[in-house]
């Protein structure tokens, strides 16, 4: 009995299985002793009375050990010990429902086991000294609990779950079937509503279509001709049938315009309508304008369905726009004379006023003469400037603003090289009302800066600024580096000629005149124009 007590591995319970092999004696006294006996936990030494398990008194181990699901990495620790040889013992183990075979013969005393599912266990462990006669088995038992979500009860609540979610599928589908229905319904109301509102348009446009004066021809997609209204035939003379065997079905046929075919492809591509202008011939022989909207029609896919050409006859615009041209060319070419001859006129004064200036000995009259000569180039100048511009009624300031200069440095023998001459000018457009009162006011001011800013031998620099300051507002401002105005100078009050028509002709353009202080003389006008 002692023998067999001291057999018992880890509160194992010895098998009663019978064997062939020698008695339990007899192994006693030839073969090992089993002792050490330990269950880990995740390699972990477990005190089982702290987790209120009862505890076998002979080997210590758990009885009826209930593990929960997630404890499944389990340690089984064993020895044996055979006096003789004790370095010749070796084991075999198995648990039954995880292993299906015994373990080969191992020197190793401790058997691990990880991930175990939830189940009852059973560990059976036997040794050898000489690898053949085996011990016994010993035997030890042990459960792991299922989660709580895997038990019974929880089984009959995910049952109870699925069938009520299916029942509410079921509801909530047969509503939302019931909701769409109803939705289609109502869509189906609509678009009948909509067929019928479209019926009656298309009645109202066929009717349009139909005896409107203008010609309405409806193409394919190979650009041949379907139909044609009777406002087709009104306009031409030519029924479609006569227009097609004469003429063809094309649509390139039906017009003598040279680009129709290019006009159409670019109306294809770009999927949008295009009015050009064709000569049209009658079915008498006489040719008429017209004015053709080509509409293309397209698929639901984007592929060309159908082309749509409106034809109005615009023959008595045409010519009513010829005319116009012609009356234009007219008055244009007889502003251009006006201009001509008011250049002229002008040009036979400043030769007069040139050779009066022979006969005059007088130095304050002669200087006089002379102004009054650069005031007239001026004037003349911007009559040249209309006459060599096209457009007639406006020209481009910024280029008369550097003749204007250029013909003052001839005017007062100036040197460019001692005085040199900046413009900053934005290309604006002047009429002649704005134009005459401006070029006059830069005459008297540069001519101004030739006669007073510097000395004979002195070198400075002139500056002409002309911008776009707002979108109707123009600023000029004209300066020089020279010995600047006297202090307390209010060019407002002075009696001079010179200043006294920059203040008229400031007031003409309803402008406004200011004079910037510092180093030399700065004169900023601001005046309102049109365009």
């Amino acid at each position: 009995m002692l023998c067999a007590d001291k057999m018992a591995m880890f509160g194992l319970r010895q098998s009663t299985e019978q064997s062939n092999t020698p008695s339990a004696r007899e192994y006693c006294r030839i073969l090992f002793l089993f002792k050490n006996n330990r269950i880990q936990l995740f390699l972990e030494n477990i005190d089982w009375r702290n987790k209120q398990i009862p505890i076998n008194q002979k080997s210590g181990l758990p009885e009826n050990l209930v593990l929960a699901y997630d404890n499944n990495h389990l340690s089984f620790t064993f020895s044996g010990i055979y006096l003789t040889a004790p370095e010749e013992v070796r084991y075999q183990f198995i648990l039954e429902g995880f292993d299906e075979n015994w373990s080969p013969p191992t020197a190793q005393s401790i058997a691990n086991y990880s991930n175990l599912s939830p189940g009852t266990y059973q560990f059976k462990v036997k040794s050898s000294a000489n690898g053949r006669a085996w011990s016994i088995p010993v035997t030890y038992s042990f459960t792991i609990k299922p989660p709580y979500w895997l038990t019974p009860f929880f089984y009959f609540l995910y049952v109870i779950s699925i069938a009520g979610s299916i029942f509410l599928f079921l509801k909530l589908r047969t509503r939302a079937l019931q909701r769409t229905q109803h939705m289609l319904m109502q869509k189906v109301d609509q678009r009948t509503k909509e067929l019928n509102q479209k019926n009656l348009e298309l009645e109202k446009l066929s009717l349009v279509a139909s005896e409107t004066d203008n010609a309405v021809l409806i193409f394919n997609e190979n650009k041949e001709i379907e139909w044609a209204n009777t406002g087709f035939t009104k306009m031409t003379g030519y029924t479609i049938e006569e227009i097609t065997s004469l003429k063809g079905k094309n649509i390139k046929h039906y017009t003598f315009n040279e680009d129709v075919d290019e006009l159409i492809q670019n109306c294809i591509l770009e999927k949008k309508s295009t009015v050009f202008e064709s000569l049209i011939q009658k079915k008498d022989g006489t040719k008429i304008w017209a004015s053709n909207t080509l509409t293309p029609i397209f698929s639901e896919n984007g592929e060309l369905k159908k082309i749509v050409v409106i034809d109005m006859d615009i023959t008595y615009r045409k010519m009513m726009e010829e005319q116009i041209r012609e009356s234009l060319e007219e008055k244009g070419l007889l502003l251009r004379e006006i201009h001509h001859r008011v250049k002229n006129n002008l040009q036979i004064i400043i030769s007069l006023f040139n050779l009066q200036s022979h006969y005059i000995n007088d130095l304050k009259a002669s200087e006089a003469l002379k102004e009054g000569q650069d005031r007239i180039k001026s004037m003349a100048l911007i009559h040249e400037r209309f006459y060599q511009n096209d457009g007639l009624s406006r020209i481009d300031f910024d280029d008369y603003i550097k003749r204007l200069v250029e013909n003052l440095y001839m005017s007062f023998n100036a040197s460019p090289e001692r005085i040199l001459f900046d413009v900053e000018a934005d290309k604006i457009s002047l009429d002649i009302d704005t134009a005459v009162p401006c070029g006059l006011i830069i005459n008297e001011l540069v001519s101004n800066v030739f006669k007073h800013a510097f000395n004979e031998t002195e070198k400075g620099t002139l500056s002409i600024k002309f911008h776009r300051i707002a979108n109707d507002l123009i600023q000029l401002s004209i300066s020089d580096s020279g010995k600047g105005l006297p202090a307390g100078f209010d060019f407002e009050e002075v009696d001079s000629l010179g200043m006294q028509l920059i203040n008229a002709l400031t007031n003409q353009l309803d402008g406004r005149m200011t004079l910037v202080a510092g180093k030399g003389t700065t004169f900023v006008l601001e005046f309102k124009v049109i365009g």
